[in-house]
């Protein structure tokens, strides 16, 4: 959302006032990690739009700069270098954020919070028995 006030004064100047929503969505705002076979990432976007990705693994990238737009589920980056890229991201809960882009998904979990429990899957239903333990079949099935 834009909006635009001109407001004209008695000596002919014009004076004008932007504004402009935040160009990053503010539970993105701040430092995220994540881990990649040898690699972890650090990813700190910024209220101003622009963003930093750090990389610690086997040897040393040099570090990703450049601006970020990420407002209600979609991203977009344009790299200092050049490259951009853009997709979709949600939030699993307030600390971890799945981010799906041209190079597959990646899952960041916000720095400093605790990793939340292991979603524990429901026990199988027993199964249905259509023969007793004998092997005969079990009458009304």
């Amino acid at each position: 959302m834009q909006i635009l006030i001109r407001i004209c004064l008695p000596s002919g100047l014009v004076l004008s006032v932007c504004s402009k929503s935040e160009p990053v969505d503010e539970r993105l705002i701040g430092a995220w990690h994540t881990t990649l076979g040898q690699w972890t990432l650090s990813f700190e976007p910024n209220a101003d739009g622009h963003y930093r990705t750090t990389f610690n693994g086997p040897f040393t990238p040099p570090v990703e700069t450049g601006e970020i737009e990420a407002r209600d589920g979609h991203w977009q980056v344009r790299k200092d270098s050049g490259e951009a890229d853009g997709g979709t991201y949600f939030f699993v809960h307030d600390d971890t954020v799945i981010f799906q882009g041209s190079k597959g998904a990646i899952t960041w979990q916000r720095a400093g919070a605790t990793a939340p429990a292991p979603i524990t899957p429901l026990p199988a239903p027993p199964p249905t028995a259509t023969t007793t333990p004998l092997g005969k079949p079990i009458q009304g099935e």
